[in-house]
């Protein structure tokens, strides 16, 4: 089995995203149109529900999985151990939603939704766990770069079958989950067959002993144990958050929420890639004792990573009237604000992502575990603050209180991360977090001033977007160029990078 080389499948990451982008904006401007509101809303809520309760089955087993995966490619038996755990979790999920419905309490957890599409979200949840876990199988073996060929063909195939549904009238709640499910299976076959073909059979791995399954109870419970408390705890306020949004405004609440927080994931299409090779190399690193890459590589990635998705979510955070439209129609001009202030999510969701990795790889797990905790009961005080009805002192913003909750709660936790993992490798938190502040401020200033510019001179808003993106990218390229300290660079080392352009240029054409 060959193995590809870091930087070969970190390009090929970014290569996939950057091909697969059209093809996730597209469909993801289809399914709110073709759901509508309400049924939009139905679809997150419940789906949402059924991921944070195997999310808190996972409580980090998965980067436990992966990181121990990626240190020893030879222990075939930890992807059947995880495996069983996997199916184990699912099947008790089943059988407290059974319990639910057999003792007559589903109003309560599920308010106003049908049993049959209760019964679709967990399934569909747990293929997409599925097919999660085997995703990460690809990356550990490093046969990344057919592995994301295959997801970029997926993802094709399940636009122009998604389209065919839209223009024919057949977007049903009931019709969109059998969607999911064909797409799904199709994508785990054809990663299972990939691995196949690089001598990974997952079929025929051998069973484990009893002394191997104890084995792999104590490593698991060792290092995903201090995160249970906080996985449950997750799980309930996650809940919570979704299910009074639902109860006090509706599913069409829920629907513009849910459509503000798929929107906020494109900016992170880019980055997200980077985030699980990193846990990789953070791991690899950390077990051969080497300090000094850990903290090269945070250095290194982490602030230019900061950029890239601040780069992109403040112009979509300013351009929001236009996301909106595109992606929702009329229907969901209600909300505009929450996809505003949604869109400056993933800036801190790069920071905790990457964060989060650096405890995991280097076993700080107690520690993240009583960060996440503290930051719960906020969390629920914000939830009840921003989302409740006037009776009980709430402000019933509905989607858009949610959608304030979730970035303030994210921009705290996540600088708490930072601050201790700064301290770890014995780096300056100041200077990150003004890092953070300046990138932030900057990039606002031109976005608006892009947006004001173009609407001086265009009245069509996608003009509008278009040409205030064009001139947005151009300030931005030369802010960084006259003030490299916005990509915490200096400017010979964008001179470099340059120099090496060019020379790369120079012998394409000689060649």
């Amino acid at each position: 089995m060959r193995e590809d080389s870091l930087k070969k499948r970190y390009l090929y990451k970014i290569l996939s995203k950057l091909a697969m982008a059209p093809f996730t904006l597209l469909t993801q401007a289809i399914i709110p149109r073709g759901l509508g509101p309400e049924l939009y809303g139905q679809f997150t809520f419940l789906t949402n529900f059924f991921q944070q309760v195997l999310a808190f089955f996972d409580s980090g087993t998965s980067l436990a999985f992966y990181t121990s995966l990626s240190k020893n490619l030879k222990d075939k038996s930890i992807i059947r151990f995880y495996g069983s755990f996997t199916c184990v979790a699912i099947l008790l999920t089943s059988s407290v939603t059974s319990l639910v419905y057999f003792f007559d309490k589903e109003e309560y957890i599920f308010p106003d939704q049908q049993v049959l599409f209760v019964w679709m979200a967990l399934f569909y949840s747990s293929i997409l766990w599925l097919s999660d876990s085997l995703y990460k199988v690809v990356d550990a073996y490093g046969l990344t770069v057919k592995g994301e060929v295959i997801l970029i063909l997926q993802r094709v195939l399940g636009l122009l079958m998604l389209a065919g549904m839209y223009f024919l009238g057949k977007i049903t709640l009931l019709n969109f989950f059998l969607y999911n499910y064909f797409i799904l299976i199709v994508l785990i076959v054809w990663w299972s067959f990939h691995l196949f073909k690089n001598d990974v059979n997952l079929i025929k791995i051998p069973p484990l002993s009893k002394d191997e399954t104890i084995k792999k109870v104590k490593f698991f419970w060792k290092y995903s144990s201090p995160l249970i408390t906080y996985s449950l705890l997750g799980m309930i306020a996650g809940i919570f958050d979704n299910w009074l949004l639902i109860q006090i405004s509706g599913s069409a609440q829920q629907g513009y929420f849910g459509l503000a927080f798929r929107l906020s994931s494109i900016s992170f299409l880019f980055t997200g890639a980077m985030t699980q090779l990193l846990t990789r190399e953070f791991s690899i690193a950390f077990v051969a004792g080497d300090e000094i890459k850990i903290r090269s590589l945070f250095e290194r990635f982490v602030p230019i990573l900061y950029v890239v998705v601040a780069f992109l979510s403040i112009f979509f955070a300013v351009q929001a009237d236009v996301l909106t439209f595109l992606f929702g129609g009329d229907s969901f001009k209600e909300a505009i604000v929450a996809i505003s202030v949604m869109s400056l999510y993933p800036i801190h969701q790069t920071y905790g992502q990457l964060s989060g990795s650096l405890f995991y790889a280097t076993g700080k797990t107690e520690l993240y575990r009583n960060i996440g905790c503290s930051m719960l009961p906020l969390s629920l005080v914000l939830t009840s603050i921003l989302i409740g009805p006037p009776r009980y002192h709430g402000l019933e913003l509905g989607g858009l209180g949610l959608a304030i909750k979730t970035l303030a709660v994210q921009f705290i936790g996540v600088n708490i991360q930072l601050y201790y993992n700064t301290k770890f490798l014995n780096l300056s938190f100041k200077k990150y977090f003004s890092h953070q502040l300046i990138v932030v401020g900057v990039f606002f200033i031109l976005a608006f001033c892009a947006k004001s510019l173009a609407q001086l001179f265009l009245g069509n808003i996608l003009l509008i977007f278009i040409v205030s993106g064009f001139l947005y990218t151009l300030l931005s390229i030369m802010t960084i160029y006259i003030f490299p300290i916005v990509l915490s660079l200096n400017k010979t080392e964008i001179n470099q990078f340059i120099g090496q352009l060019k020379s790369k240029i120079l012998l394409k054409k000689q060649g």
